[in-house]
C-alpha cells in the first residue's frame, strides 16, 4: 500500500489532542467560517479522534442553527504527520487523520459557490 501524503498545516488547521476542549475547538472553527475559510481538524491517535468528533459535532450543531438551508459535512483523509520528540528533537512520521469541512447547501443562490471541488490533501 502506498504511503499517505505528508500533511502541511494551514492557517485554518485545528490540531486536536486527547485533552483538547471540544467547545473551544468548535468556537475556533466558527471564527474561521465567519472569515470565509473552511477549517480542517487534524488529529493523531484514538483519544484525539474522540475529541475531534465532539468538536465537529458541536460545530455542525451551531452552524445548522444559524444557517437555514445549509449544513456542514466532513471528509476524512489519512495523512502522515511530522512530529518532533520533545527532548531529542528527532523527527518522526506518524499516521494521522485530517477532516476537511464542506458546506452543503440546498439554496439555489449557492448552487455554484459550494459546488464540490477536487483538491489535494497535503
Amino acid at each position: 500500500m502506498d504511503k499517505p501524503p505528508v500533511y502541511q498545516k494551514k492557517r485554518t488547521t485545528i490540531s486536536i489532542a486527547g485533552k483538547t476542549n471540544p467547545l473551544k475547538a468548535a468556537q475556533s472553527a466558527i471564527r474561521f467560517i465567519g472569515d470565509g475559510k473552511l477549517p480542517e481538524f487534524l488529529y493523531i491517535g484514538g483519544n484525539a479522534g474522540q475529541q475531534a468528533m465532539k468538536s465537529m459535532g458541536i460545530l455542525r450543531f451551531q452552524f445548522d442553527q444559524q444557517n437555514e438551508g445549509r449544513s456542514l459535512a466532513f471528509q476524512p483523509y489519512r495523512v502522515l504527520c511530522l512530529t518532533k520528540h520533545p527532548i531529542t528533537e528527532e523527527e518522526k512520521e506518524k499516521d494521522g487523520v485530517v477532516w476537511k469541512t464542506v458546506i452543503i447547501s440546498q439554496k439555489e443562490e449557492d448552487k455554484n459557490e459550494f459546488a464540490p471541488k477536487q483538491e489535494s490533501v497535503g
